[in-house]
Protein backbone atom coordinates (compact mmCIF):
# COMPACT_ATOMS: atom_id res chain seq x y z
CA UNK A 1 0.00 0.00 0.00
CA UNK A 2 2.47 2.01 1.04
CA UNK A 3 4.76 1.31 -2.07
CA UNK A 4 1.49 2.01 -4.30
CA UNK A 5 1.11 5.40 -2.39
CA UNK A 6 4.58 6.76 -3.56
CA UNK A 7 4.66 5.58 -7.45
CA UNK A 8 0.73 7.52 -7.21
CA UNK A 9 2.66 10.53 -5.57
CA UNK A 10 5.60 10.49 -8.23
CA UNK A 11 3.37 10.03 -11.31
CA UNK A 12 1.08 13.33 -9.83
CA UNK A 13 4.31 15.54 -9.94
CA UNK A 14 5.74 14.12 -13.17
CA UNK A 15 2.80 14.40 -15.13
CA UNK A 16 1.41 17.70 -13.86
CA UNK A 17 1.85 20.79 -15.97
CA UNK A 18 5.19 22.80 -15.59
CA UNK A 19 3.88 26.50 -15.05
CA UNK A 20 6.75 28.26 -16.64
CA UNK A 21 6.95 32.15 -15.72
CA UNK A 22 5.22 34.56 -17.47
CA UNK A 23 7.23 36.49 -20.18
CA UNK A 24 6.68 39.62 -19.19
CA UNK A 25 8.71 41.34 -22.28
CA UNK A 26 7.50 41.61 -25.40
CA UNK A 27 9.96 39.71 -27.91
CA UNK A 28 9.03 40.82 -31.17
CA UNK A 29 10.03 43.93 -29.93
CA UNK A 30 13.16 43.36 -28.76
CA UNK A 31 13.62 41.38 -31.89
CA UNK A 32 13.22 44.46 -34.08
CA UNK A 33 15.30 46.82 -31.65
CA UNK A 34 18.01 44.16 -31.37
CA UNK A 35 18.03 43.85 -35.30
CA UNK A 36 18.49 47.53 -35.50
CA UNK A 37 21.55 47.74 -33.56
CA UNK A 38 22.89 44.88 -35.38
CA UNK A 39 22.94 46.52 -38.62
CA UNK A 40 24.48 50.18 -36.32
CA UNK A 41 27.17 47.87 -35.21
CA UNK A 42 28.22 46.36 -38.96
CA UNK A 43 27.41 50.04 -40.02
CA UNK A 44 30.13 51.41 -38.33
CA UNK A 45 32.74 48.17 -38.34
CA UNK A 46 32.01 48.41 -42.32
CA UNK A 47 33.93 51.98 -42.06
CA UNK A 48 37.52 50.90 -40.88
CA UNK A 49 37.93 47.97 -43.17
CA UNK A 50 41.15 47.14 -41.03
CA UNK A 51 39.32 45.75 -38.45
CA UNK A 52 38.02 42.92 -40.15
CA UNK A 53 34.76 42.62 -38.39
CA UNK A 54 33.41 39.71 -40.60
CA UNK A 55 30.73 38.63 -38.78
CA UNK A 56 27.96 39.76 -35.81
CA UNK A 57 25.30 37.05 -34.32
CA UNK A 58 23.09 38.44 -31.78
CA UNK A 59 20.76 36.76 -29.27
CA UNK A 60 18.42 37.47 -26.42
CA UNK A 61 18.24 35.89 -22.96
CA UNK A 62 15.13 36.62 -20.97
CA UNK A 63 15.93 38.29 -17.23
CA UNK A 64 19.87 38.23 -18.74
CA UNK A 65 19.90 40.56 -21.97
CA UNK A 66 21.14 40.90 -25.16
CA UNK A 67 23.98 39.33 -26.09
CA UNK A 68 26.11 40.22 -30.09
CA UNK A 69 29.03 37.81 -30.89
CA UNK A 70 31.64 39.49 -32.76
CA UNK A 71 34.17 37.48 -35.18
CA UNK A 72 37.27 39.90 -36.68
CA UNK A 73 39.46 38.43 -38.56
CA UNK A 74 42.36 40.50 -37.00
CA UNK A 75 41.86 38.59 -33.57
CA UNK A 76 42.79 35.05 -35.63
CA UNK A 77 46.67 35.48 -35.20
CA UNK A 78 46.83 32.61 -33.05
CA UNK A 79 45.30 29.88 -35.13
CA UNK A 80 48.58 30.37 -37.89
CA UNK A 81 52.13 29.69 -37.63
CA UNK A 82 54.61 31.42 -39.48
CA UNK A 83 56.74 27.98 -39.46
CA UNK A 84 54.57 26.50 -42.13
CA UNK A 85 56.49 28.48 -44.75
CA UNK A 86 59.69 27.23 -43.48
CA UNK A 87 61.34 24.56 -46.06
CA UNK A 88 62.36 21.67 -44.32
CA UNK A 89 66.18 21.21 -44.21
CA UNK A 90 68.01 20.16 -46.49
CA UNK A 91 67.80 16.19 -46.92
CA UNK A 92 70.31 13.54 -48.34
CA UNK A 93 70.88 13.05 -52.18
CA UNK A 94 68.72 9.73 -51.65
CA UNK A 95 66.37 11.09 -50.23
CA UNK A 96 63.09 12.35 -51.21
CA UNK A 97 63.41 15.92 -52.82
CA UNK A 98 62.72 19.03 -50.61
CA UNK A 99 59.04 20.22 -51.83
CA UNK A 100 58.79 24.31 -51.12
CA UNK A 101 54.92 24.77 -53.28
CA UNK A 102 52.65 27.14 -51.92
CA UNK A 103 49.19 25.66 -52.21
CA UNK A 104 46.04 27.64 -53.09
CA UNK A 105 44.54 27.20 -49.86
CA UNK A 106 48.27 27.71 -47.66
CA UNK A 107 48.90 30.66 -49.86
CA UNK A 108 44.88 31.89 -48.92
CA UNK A 109 45.51 31.17 -45.77
CA UNK A 110 48.52 33.04 -45.24
CA UNK A 111 47.59 36.07 -47.33
CA UNK A 112 43.72 36.68 -45.64
CA UNK A 113 46.11 36.40 -41.88
CA UNK A 114 48.66 39.58 -43.08
CA UNK A 115 45.82 41.26 -44.81
CA UNK A 116 44.23 41.23 -41.72
CA UNK A 117 47.10 42.69 -39.86
CA UNK A 118 48.33 45.42 -41.79
CA UNK A 119 47.76 45.78 -45.49
CA UNK A 120 50.20 46.75 -47.77
CA UNK A 121 53.50 46.28 -45.39
CA UNK A 122 52.43 42.63 -44.66
CA UNK A 123 51.83 41.88 -48.63
CA UNK A 124 55.34 43.11 -48.89
CA UNK A 125 56.84 40.95 -45.97
CA UNK A 126 55.02 37.75 -47.29
CA UNK A 127 56.33 38.26 -50.65
CA UNK A 128 59.93 38.92 -48.97
CA UNK A 129 59.54 35.54 -47.29
CA UNK A 130 58.23 33.45 -50.00
CA UNK A 131 61.17 34.53 -52.27
CA UNK A 132 63.51 33.58 -49.31
CA UNK A 133 62.06 30.49 -49.57
CA UNK A 134 62.54 29.45 -52.55
CA UNK A 135 65.89 30.85 -52.64
CA UNK A 136 66.45 28.28 -50.18
CA UNK A 137 65.04 25.99 -52.42
CA UNK A 138 67.40 26.42 -55.17
CA UNK A 139 70.37 25.92 -53.05
CA UNK A 140 69.06 23.18 -51.89
CA UNK A 141 69.07 21.75 -55.04
CA UNK A 142 72.28 22.47 -55.96
CA UNK A 143 73.37 21.34 -52.69
CA UNK A 144 72.00 17.61 -54.25
CA UNK A 145 73.86 18.03 -57.54
CA UNK A 146 77.01 18.89 -55.90
CA UNK A 147 76.51 15.88 -53.49
CA UNK A 148 75.33 13.97 -56.37
CA UNK A 149 78.87 15.02 -58.36
CA UNK A 150 80.71 14.16 -55.31
CA UNK A 151 79.82 10.70 -55.20
CA UNK A 152 80.12 10.03 -58.67
CA UNK A 153 83.83 11.69 -58.23
CA UNK A 154 84.75 9.39 -55.51
CA UNK A 155 83.13 6.45 -57.38
CA UNK A 156 85.27 7.06 -60.05
CA UNK A 157 88.21 7.41 -57.48
CA UNK A 158 87.53 4.10 -55.94
CA UNK A 159 87.98 2.36 -59.64
CA UNK A 160 90.79 4.32 -60.39
CA UNK A 161 92.60 2.67 -57.03
CA UNK A 162 91.29 -1.01 -58.42
CA UNK A 163 92.61 -0.67 -61.48
CA UNK A 164 95.99 0.16 -59.69
CA UNK A 165 96.11 -3.32 -58.55
CA UNK A 166 96.83 -4.54 -61.68
CA UNK A 167 97.91 -1.73 -63.68
CA UNK A 168 101.96 -1.27 -64.69
CA UNK A 169 104.12 1.43 -63.88
CA UNK A 170 103.10 3.85 -66.61
CA UNK A 171 99.75 3.40 -66.11
CA UNK A 172 100.12 3.41 -62.22
CA UNK A 173 101.52 6.78 -62.68
CA UNK A 174 98.79 7.71 -64.96
CA UNK A 175 96.25 6.50 -63.04
CA UNK A 176 97.72 8.47 -59.46
CA UNK A 177 97.42 12.21 -61.79
CA UNK A 178 94.19 11.05 -62.86
CA UNK A 179 93.49 10.31 -59.06
CA UNK A 180 95.15 13.59 -57.61
CA UNK A 181 93.07 15.87 -60.31
CA UNK A 182 89.74 14.14 -58.77
CA UNK A 183 91.10 14.75 -55.67
CA UNK A 184 91.15 18.44 -56.07
CA UNK A 185 87.87 18.39 -57.61
CA UNK A 186 86.20 17.13 -54.57
CA UNK A 187 87.73 19.32 -52.33
CA UNK A 188 86.61 22.04 -54.23
CA UNK A 189 82.49 20.73 -54.75
CA UNK A 190 82.80 20.02 -50.75
CA UNK A 191 83.56 23.66 -50.18
CA UNK A 192 81.25 24.69 -52.57
CA UNK A 193 79.03 22.61 -50.83
CA UNK A 194 79.71 24.56 -47.02
CA UNK A 195 78.95 27.61 -48.74
CA UNK A 196 75.55 26.11 -49.94
CA UNK A 197 74.67 25.04 -46.61
CA UNK A 198 75.63 28.56 -44.79
CA UNK A 199 73.28 30.57 -46.98
CA UNK A 200 70.68 28.15 -46.62
CA UNK A 201 71.41 28.50 -42.93
CA UNK A 202 71.67 32.19 -43.17
CA UNK A 203 68.47 32.76 -44.49
CA UNK A 204 66.73 30.16 -42.67
CA UNK A 205 67.49 32.75 -39.87
CA UNK A 206 66.16 35.32 -41.38
CA UNK A 207 62.96 34.02 -42.05
CA UNK A 208 62.61 32.68 -38.05
CA UNK A 209 63.27 36.69 -37.23
CA UNK A 210 61.21 37.97 -40.07
CA UNK A 211 58.91 35.52 -37.99
CA UNK A 212 59.26 36.91 -34.61
CA UNK A 213 59.01 40.66 -36.09
CA UNK A 214 55.74 39.46 -37.76
CA UNK A 215 54.27 38.14 -34.73
CA UNK A 216 55.09 41.33 -32.75
CA UNK A 217 53.54 43.61 -34.77
CA UNK A 218 50.45 41.21 -35.14
CA UNK A 219 49.83 41.59 -31.03
CA UNK A 220 50.31 44.98 -31.72
CA UNK A 221 47.95 45.15 -34.46
CA UNK A 222 45.97 42.79 -32.27
CA UNK A 223 45.67 45.36 -29.08
CA UNK A 224 44.64 48.53 -31.54
CA UNK A 225 42.29 46.08 -33.36
CA UNK A 226 40.63 45.76 -29.83
CA UNK A 227 40.97 49.08 -28.53
CA UNK A 228 39.06 50.31 -31.52
CA UNK A 229 36.39 48.01 -31.42
CA UNK A 230 35.87 48.52 -28.02
CA UNK A 231 35.44 52.00 -28.94
CA UNK A 232 32.87 51.83 -31.21
CA UNK A 233 30.88 49.65 -29.17
CA UNK A 234 30.34 52.53 -26.31
CA UNK A 235 30.54 55.04 -28.37
CA UNK A 236 27.03 52.79 -30.42
CA UNK A 237 25.87 52.47 -27.32
CA UNK A 238 26.00 55.76 -26.04
CA UNK A 239 24.50 57.28 -29.41
CA UNK A 240 21.91 54.91 -30.09
CA UNK A 241 21.23 52.70 -27.06
CA UNK A 242 18.39 54.62 -26.54
CA UNK A 243 16.72 52.39 -29.40
CA UNK A 244 16.66 49.87 -27.02
CA UNK A 245 13.90 50.72 -25.05
CA UNK A 246 12.13 47.40 -24.88
CA UNK A 247 15.14 45.75 -23.03
CA UNK A 248 14.43 46.01 -19.04
CA UNK A 249 16.75 47.99 -16.65
CA UNK A 250 17.40 45.23 -15.21
CA UNK A 251 19.27 43.44 -18.44
CA UNK A 252 22.24 44.26 -19.83
CA UNK A 253 23.55 44.69 -23.38
CA UNK A 254 26.35 41.90 -23.66
CA UNK A 255 29.18 42.05 -26.63
CA UNK A 256 31.34 38.46 -26.86
CA UNK A 257 34.79 38.99 -28.85
CA UNK A 258 35.66 35.63 -30.67
CA UNK A 259 39.53 34.98 -29.79
CA UNK A 260 40.55 38.94 -28.93
CA UNK A 261 42.42 37.67 -26.37
CA UNK A 262 45.16 35.11 -26.08
CA UNK A 263 43.23 32.04 -26.69
CA UNK A 264 40.27 33.29 -25.53
CA UNK A 265 37.68 35.17 -25.78
CA UNK A 266 36.64 38.99 -24.21
CA UNK A 267 33.34 39.42 -23.01
CA UNK A 268 32.05 42.83 -22.33
CA UNK A 269 29.04 43.64 -20.68
CA UNK A 270 27.19 47.08 -19.79
CA UNK A 271 24.33 47.42 -17.54
CA UNK A 272 20.87 48.98 -19.16
CA UNK A 273 21.32 51.42 -16.11
CA UNK A 274 24.55 52.46 -17.40
CA UNK A 275 23.33 53.21 -20.85
CA UNK A 276 20.72 55.08 -20.54
CA UNK A 277 23.33 57.56 -18.45
CA UNK A 278 25.15 57.86 -21.52
CA UNK A 279 22.66 58.20 -23.59
CA UNK A 280 21.05 61.61 -21.34
CA UNK A 281 24.36 62.28 -21.00
CA UNK A 282 25.15 61.73 -17.39
CA UNK A 283 28.14 59.94 -18.63
CA UNK A 284 30.40 59.79 -22.03
CA UNK A 285 31.13 56.77 -24.06
CA UNK A 286 34.43 56.39 -22.48
CA UNK A 287 33.33 56.11 -19.01
CA UNK A 288 30.72 53.47 -20.08
CA UNK A 289 33.76 51.73 -21.21
CA UNK A 290 35.36 52.28 -17.93
CA UNK A 291 31.94 50.92 -15.83
CA UNK A 292 31.75 47.67 -18.29
CA UNK A 293 32.26 44.34 -16.55
CA UNK A 294 35.09 42.37 -18.74
CA UNK A 295 36.84 38.74 -18.57
CA UNK A 296 38.09 36.45 -20.40
CA UNK A 297 36.59 33.36 -21.39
Amino acid sequence: MKTFILSSLALALFSAPVNSKEVSVDLDKIKREVNIMSNILKASFAQDKNLGVRHIESQYLISQGITFKLDARSFDINSFSWTNILPPVPVPVHAAPIDFYFGETQMGEITEQVLSISGEAYNSALEAIAQTGEHIRELAERERDVDHEIRSIEREARDINFERRNADKDDVKDLEIRKQKLEVQVKKLKTQKKQLESKQQKLRVEIRENKTKNKTKALERKKLTLKNIKNILSISLCDYGAGLRNLPNSESVNFVLKNAGDKSDIIYIFTKKDIKSCVIGNINAKQLLAKSINYHF
